[in-house]
């Protein structure tokens, strides 16, 4: 192996394993289904060749992360006299940074006016150039969409595989929703409209991978036609349920009543499945969802107030990497994560009450029978076995409910690159569910197509806990 670098050697066998693509002339038109995990920190991307059945995990050329898979959820906005613009990266220029596009477009969309420093320099921006807040914040997210999907167009034509070199290739992309906003119409539009927006934008001849002026972007996006075949290029789909497709596509799926347990940064979401699959559909039916502000990046924020440091960020990461394990800690830090732990079981014990709850009312006293054969799937970026899996599985010891355990979701074979994958995959599991295309992703419900059967009243118990619809 001498005189081989690592990434020569890893480049060697995925070859072996994936081989390089025949010339143009000589193969056949290839699918392409994009996995779009909109974040609001972090979008991640999943690639599929759909008629090679092999996946790919999207890493930017020049990554901007410690993990370089995840592409930053922002924009940089810049003023040169009285003309404000936009661009993908920071320079002299673009100082100020335009943060949680996706927030913002939920705010504004919705007319929630409890977030003001989320939208106040979008609101800025925007009056300073003559266009109506909600103009500019739909502007602002279809031209960072489409800087994410530039890049991964980009990659795909450079790519051994050739991308767009034979007449017939394509490319279809579905992105995440929560989703009490595929159940909220004006929601849904917004961000259908944005992602055929940035498509489009995306595919220009000149499209503007650098910086463009704000009323140049506002002009360049009031030429946007939908084209026939839209539907199919862009598509929506409700993001717990992309979850719960990782797992259908795994070889332990086996159909049932699921209880999942979403761990990110800020938020805990725990929704209840029942998948079915038989001869006529393959369905996940999604009957609740709650939301829980007992996130991972609590337990570091909890730990570092407790030690007078909840300012300092170099606290922070060295407090989330020794929750991590990713470096020891001192006997005082360590106990105060302990603390912040023991502080976080209480509200993931009452939203997994309240998930219960919540399903029960959705079932007839027969099928509240069936909530002893639950199964628990636990995924996300923030989860660890304590508070999280064990507030969750404890909860139903306490309240004497049997379950069936834990579901597990094994990282797939064809994901590349294998090598990182292990690591990667609870953050992927989002985008690797969007990233199959439509005939084989399941058809999915969201917790607004349910209502409670007629028969008795709801449990007169209910935790203290925010539904997905009350946020």
């Amino acid at each position: 192996m001498a005189g081989f670098s690592f990434r020569q050697l890893f480049e060697k066998a995925r070859r072996a394993i994936f081989p390089t693509a025949k010339p143009a002339s000589h193969r056949r038109p290839v699918i392409i289904q994009i996995g779009l995990d909109f974040g609001t920190a972090f979008t991640k991307v999943v690639c599929r060749d759909v008629t090679a059945r092999r996946a790919w995990v999207y890493v930017p050329a020049s990554p901007k992360t410690e993990l370089p898979f995840l592409l930053p959820s922002v924009l940089f906005a810049g003023k040169a006299g009285n003309d404000w613009s936009l661009a993908h990266a920071s320079n002299a220029l673009h100082q100020f940074e335009l943060g949680a596009p996706k927030l913002a477009l939920s705010e504004i969309t919705s007319n929630i006016a409890n977030s003001a420093d989320i939208t106040e320099l979008y609101r800025r921006i925007a009056a300073d150039t003559g266009l109506h807040a909600s103009e500019f914040i739909r502007d602002a997210v279809s031209f960072y969409l489409s800087g994410i999907l530039g890049g991964v167009l980009r990659h795909l034509r450079e790519s051994d595989l050739g991308f767009g070199s034979v007449p017939g290739d394509s490319v279809a992309v579905c992105m995440a929703l929560p989703a009490q906003s595929m159940a909220e119409a004006p929601l849904k539009t917004a961000f259908l409209d944005c992602l055929r927006r940035g498509y489009w934008l995306a595919t220009l001849h000149d499209p503007p991978n650098g910086a463009v002026g704000v009323m140049e972007l506002r002009r360049r996006l009031s030429e946007f036609v939908p084209a026939p075949g839209d539907e199919w290029r862009c598509q929506l789909y409700p993001e717990v349920s992309a979850n719960m497709v990782a797992y259908t596509q795994s070889r332990a799926a086996e159909a049932g009543i699921f209880q999942m347990l979403d761990v990110g940064a800020g938020t805990v979401d725990i929704s209840f499945f029942i998948f079915v699959r038989n001869a006529e559909a393959v369905t996940l039916n999604n009957f609740s969802g709650i939301v829980a502000h007992c996130g991972s990046s609590f337990i570091e924020r909890k730990a570092a107030a407790a030690l007078g440091r909840s300012s300092d960020p170099e606290m922070l990461a060295r407090l989330r990497r020794i929750k991590e394990g990713a470096r020891h800690g001192t006997a005082e830090e360590q106990s105060a994560i302990d603390e912040a732990l023991t502080q976080l079981r209480e509200p993931v014990a009452t939203a997994t009450h309240c998930s219960i709850i919540e399903m029960m009312r959705m079932l007839n006293r027969q099928g509240r029978r069936q909530l002893h054969d639950t199964r628990f799937v636990f995924v996300g970026g923030g989860l660890t076995d304590d508070p999280y899996r064990r507030s969750a599985t404890q909860t139903w010891e306490s309240l004497g409910r049997t379950n069936q355990g834990i579901a597990g979701i094994p990282p797939p074979s064809e994901l590349e690159p294998h090598a990182q994958c292990h690591a990667w995959f609870p953050r992927l599991t989002v985008a690797y569910g969007l990233s199959f295309d439509s005939n084989n992703r399941p058809g999915a419900t969201t917790p607004g197509d349910h209502e409670p059967p007629p028969e008795g009243p709801p449990p007169p118990e209910r935790p203290n806990a925010t539904t997905k619809d009350e946020v």
